[in-house]
């Protein structure tokens, strides 16, 4: 039987209910991973490229400015070798969601056809207050279409 609920019979927490905790926190932070595809020129559909882009974002649901350091951590599920750090500091406005960075997936090199398989390269960026201390966290994990 399948049941909607985040806890069960004798109130536990299901994994579901830390979820949505994380997710109502005072500060949070996303991410979402997109593929572009571009064209060459309007007359042929037959040369193009694809690039993995991500938007990275965070969210301040009190009246006040927070000011927090935004890190990034990405590494290759086959290469244990790889990985990639990078750390900048944000202000997260107040009552709002602020776009913190875009680009391209590091590590992730462009394609030219479809069927080329992506790298499974795993993103996670994590909110942090000054003085270190976590305010939010978020991994987005490659997905094979």
């Amino acid at each position: 039987m399948t049941s909607w609920s985040i806890i069960d019979y004798f109130l536990r927490p299901k994994p579901a209910y830390f979820a949505i905790a994380r997710e109502l926190r005072p500060y949070t932070v996303g991410i979402m991973r997109k593929e572009h595809k571009e064209y060459a020129n309007e007359r042929t559909l037959a040369h193009f490229t694809i690039t993995s882009k991500l938007e990275i974002w965070g969210t301040n649901r009190t009246l006040e400015p927070k000011r927090a350091t935004l890190q990034g951590t990405s590494f290759d599920l086959e290469l244990p070798d790889w990985s990639d750090q990078w750390e900048m500091n944000v202000i997260l406005t107040p009552n709002a969601s602020t776009e913190l960075w875009t680009g391209k997936v590091p590590g992730q090199p462009v394609r030219t056809r479809e069927s080329q398989v992506p790298k499974a390269i795993v993103v996670s960026a994590r909110l942090l207050d000054e003085d270190g201390t976590i305010l939010g966290r978020c991994s987005n994990w490659w997905v094979s279409t």
